[in-house]
């Protein structure tokens, strides 16, 4: 990039009429969530001002300007500068921007997750009409903050899985994590600890020696078909049961003796 002039690199920020703006055709079409971006400029204010051109030229901020439009604002501020090739900025700022890797996310999320939760609770002991919602202030942050980072509610729910399983087993489930990291791919991260986690179920505790004064125990008792006043809509047991002499038979056993 050629900048010889001094004024060139020159920027300055200034508040100008919205309808000055010279909007010329633009790639992308597909603006999102224009509502949710303008309640978010309400509350973090706006970071950074669209660029333009002295002569009003839009290089860079198109969905900034449709959010300030939204919120009924006829003026914004805007970032003036010369740019050598606007197309090239245009893809720059569209195309070259760093997301956030999948544990970043999740680390921000519960951050900020954590936080609100304990917002809430700090308005809970202020106010008696909040007790209902604020179980679910941690949820609805953790959603708002998935749609924001382009994921559904659903696939951040498998990605929390995937990593919260990996803190608290980095051992087990550390790789897998990883692997999320590197590949994005929350699907596959999200089979394999689960499959990992039935897996590790199955796996029985050793049985303590020694001896013990009760044992309590559950046995499939031969119950048939539930009764149909308590359960009506119950089926027969998919599971083999124990006659009444079995059961009397495997608890007076020399193993649980």
């Amino acid at each position: 990039m050629s900048i010889d002039e001094p004024s060139k690199r020159i920027l300055r920020t200034e508040v100008r009429p919205i309808s000055s703006i010279k909007i010329k055709y633009r790639h992308r079409k597909e603006l999102g969530d224009i509502p949710g971006l303008w309640v978010d400029i309400q509350k973090n204010s706006l970071i950074h001002p669209p660029r333009i051109l002295e002569d009003g030229t839009l290089v860079g901020g198109v969905r900034r300007i449709k959010a300030f439009e939204y919120g009924g604002q006829t003026e914004m501020p805007f970032t003036v500068g010369h740019v050598d090739d606007i197309l090239s900025a245009e893809y720059s700022e569209n195309g070259t921007r760093l997301d956030f890797s999948p544990r970043e996310l999740f680390n921000i999320t519960r951050e900020i997750k954590e936080r609100e939760e304990f917002k809430a609770w700090e308005r809970q002991g202020t106010r008696t009409d909040l007790g209902a919602i604020c179980p679910d202030v941690g949820t609805r942050t953790r959603d708002k903050l998935a749609a924001r980072g382009n994921i559904s509610p659903r696939s951040f729910s498998k990605l929390e899985r995937v990593f919260e399983a990996a803190d608290a087993d980095p051992e087990t489930y550390g790789e897998i994590a990883d692997e999320l990291d590197r590949t994005r791919n929350i699907d596959r991260a999200y089979a394999k600890v689960v499959a990992r986690q039935k897996q590790k179920n199955k796996q029985l505790p050793a049985v303590p020696d020694g001896k013990f004064s009760t044992i309590i125990v559950d046995p499939p008792w031969p119950m048939g078909r539930i009764d149909l006043l308590v359960a009506p809509s119950a089926n027969e047991l998919d599971f083999d049961t124990m006659t009444e002499e079995e059961i009397r038979d495997f608890v007076s056993s020399t193993s649980c003796r």
